[in-house]
């Protein structure tokens, strides 16, 4: 038994058509504890904005109930009482409460709500607990011990220091900030780590590789010139190979005439299309490895960022006979990820905004997360591919640092849908008087703010960097910037994926985004960088005959107001369930990575649901 199984027997069908569930901690916002329930017929609905939900309940429910359909409805309260839903729900509904204070007693709150990602391997270690309450320094203890199996004595030289850290970060493994207090602390108290900068590197990854990097290349310096060995990375030789050959570090350039021990080879720049070649294998083996295990939305995440570093390596280099490889994994990818995201795409919207998962997560996410000035910066039609030309070419700039996730477009991957999505903080169901246009971003960027802050709303920008200068207001303390460029290049594009990037980074040379983050950091913003959607290169299979049965008309995706148009329209192309979306408004996809465009033609475009449409860059960008 698991912790979400203590949750899910609660749940037996036909015993209440309502259930009303107060759920602080966001329990039942968990990707597989929804999966459950909609399995056994449940569903679920927020009780967020009085009005919106009347709505959907009204329309949706009562009418199905009313009928004599056996509709299950559970409505989720993120609060720990439910005497604010309406009257009517609180005579009619069984309730429930579920909360981590009720599954974890014996432990400090605070760190357990600060464990979600590690739930489960906390709570495999917490039913064999049979001792009195933990107070907040003996649960962390606790956790690091039986969770992280960390025991922080046994960290005495830089060689056991760096095996962890590397195992923490190459793995992605986030502590709550009083645990990486408490190692940090312990680890001070050792005269080894005194000229380290154990507050950095112990909890930001992005700060310990770039240390990593330092000592690295001091390291292989100090070898090339016959000064030491490198005992202390020689001991430690299993972790290098992944490390540079998936870009978390990268090869020192070194004399031509240089020698090196072997196993230093990889952190070495010695022959350019034997390190390409091998660097391709690396990430190819990856990700037909992370393909066959993906299960959830992290899973998916992670591959995203393996997939892009894939396809950045492939077109940087001179790909030969790897375009076979390269073809071979996208079908698998496309297969796989289209299966997942028919079963669990609907769920991800009612994970917490504190993760991000999806695009209109984040204006919840930089509320909470950020006290002072914002800036979102959204790269209009940007993939994750390109964002690492975008990152390359910054990173070789400036001595910033970027802390990266992918985040989930809305589906469609239109840009009225997204960005609408994005600038709004809401659910595509709850503006479908302005679905089809991105007229009212403006306003209900302002509208998602508390109105006391000036909040400023800027679009089209990208080409000119004099020109929008005079836009930017360094008072406003919230902004929404949208650049264009990416898009008008995507739209534009007759020359594939590799003229996507070679055309990105002429933009870059020409140095607006350079000059835009400057100015932002300049006036002490946190900036953020994202994007609507991505895109993928596809072929046209010719225009569909629906002439004008659709409302709208992309080379991904085509819209309906009757689902009985779109069957008619439908052919083997794939109809979207609409999770999210508004009830007149029906989906067809075009299938795998074709368009609806004459036939053979190939075209950059998006709408549709593979890895690159979907999983979007959520970057922050700041300096060190």
């Amino acid at each position: 038994m698991n912790w979400r199984d203590e949750i899910i027997q609660a749940f037996v069908p036909q015993v209440s058509p309502l259930t009303l569930v107060a759920d602080p901690d966001s329990l039942l916002s968990d990707e597989e504890i929804l999966s459950t329930l909609k399995a056994r017929g449940f569903e679920v609905l927020k009780y967020t904005d009085p009005i919106t939900f009347r709505y959907e309940y009204e329309s949706k429910y009562v009418p199905a109930w009313e009928e004599g359909q056996s509709l299950e409805l559970i409505v989720v309260v993120e609060g720990e009482r439910l005497e604010n839903l309406p009257f009517d729900l609180l005579a009619s509904g069984r309730e429930l409460s579920f909360s981590l204070a009720k599954l974890f007693p014996k432990l400090s709150y605070p760190l357990v709500s600060a464990m979600r990602n590690q739930l489960d391997q906390l709570y495999s270690a917490y039913v064999y607990y049979y001792g009195s309450e933990l107070g907040e320094r003996e649960t962390a203890e606790f956790i690091l011990k039986h969770v992280f199996h960390l025991d922080l004595g046994l960290i005495k030289t830089p060689e056991n220091l760096l095996a962890h850290l590397i195992d923490k970060h190459y793995n992605m493994i986030s502590f709550p900030q009083e645990l990486d207090r408490l190692v940090t602390r312990q680890l001070q108290g050792n005269s080894a780590f005194s000229a380290w900068p154990l507050e950095r590197i112990v909890s930001n990854r992005e700060e310990f590789f770039r240390f990593l990097q330092e000592k690295w290349q001091q390291s292989v310096e100090a070898v090339v010139q016959g000064e030491e060995k490198a005992e202390m990375f020689a001991r430690l030789r299993m972790y290098w190979d992944n490390l540079f050959l998936e870009g978390l570090l990268e090869p020192v350039q070194i004399p031509a005439d240089s020698k090196v021990p072997e196993w230093m080879a990889a952190g070495v720049v010695q022959d350019p299309k034997r390190e390409f070649e091998a660097k391709f294998h690396h990430l190819a083996v990856k990700v037909e490895s992370l393909c066959d295990e993906a299960a959830t939305y992290k899973d998916w995440q992670r591959l995203a960022f393996y997939w892009a570093e894939l396809k950045y390596v492939f077109y940087q280099g001179v790909a030969g006979q790897l375009g076979e490889r390269i073809a071979a994994l996208t079908g698998k990818l496309d297969e796989k990820f289209t299966s997942w995201l028919g079963q669990r795409f609907g769920s991800l919207a009612f994970l917490p905004y504190t993760q991000a998962v999806m695009q209109h997560h984040i204006p919840n996410y930089l509320a909470h997360n950020e006290k002072g000035k914002i800036a979102l910066v959204v790269v209009d039609g940007l993939a994750l591919d390109q964002w690492l030309v975008i990152k390359n070419y910054l990173k070789a700039k400036r001595n910033w640092l970027f802390e990266e996730r992918a985040t989930f477009a809305w589906i469609p991957t239109l840009t009225s849908v997204c960005r609408q999505a994005l600038f709004s903080g809401r659910l595509p169901l709850y503006f479908q008087d302005s679905i089809n246009t991105t007229a009212k971003e403006e306003k209900q960027w302002q509208n998602f703010w508390d109105e006391r802050r000036r909040v400023l709303y800027l679009k089209g920008l990208g080409s000119s960097w004099d020109a929008d200068l005079k836009q930017l207001d360094s008072e406003a303390e919230v902004l929404g910037l949208v650049v264009k460029t990416v898009d008008e290049i995507m739209h534009g594009m007759k020359l594939g994926t590799r003229g996507m990037h070679q055309q990105i980074q002429l933009w870059l040379e020409g140095g607006y985004l350079l000059n835009l983050i400057d100015w932002l950091l300049k006036h002490q913003y946190a900036v953020y960088l994202t994007s609507d959607h991505g895109n993928i290169e596809a072929t046209g299979t010719g225009r569909l005959t629906d002439g004008t049965l659709a409302e709208s008309r992309g080379l991904r995706a085509r819209i309906y107001q009757h689902k009985e148009l779109l069957e008619r329209a439908r052919e083997d192309n794939l109809f979207w369930p609409g999770a999210g979306l508004p009830q007149n408004y029906h989906v067809l996809i075009a299938k795998g990575r074709t368009a609806f465009a004459p036939q053979g033609e190939k075209v950059i475009s998006h709408g549709g649901i593979t890895l690159e449409e979907v999983l979007v860059p959520f970057v922050k960008i700041g300096e060190e």
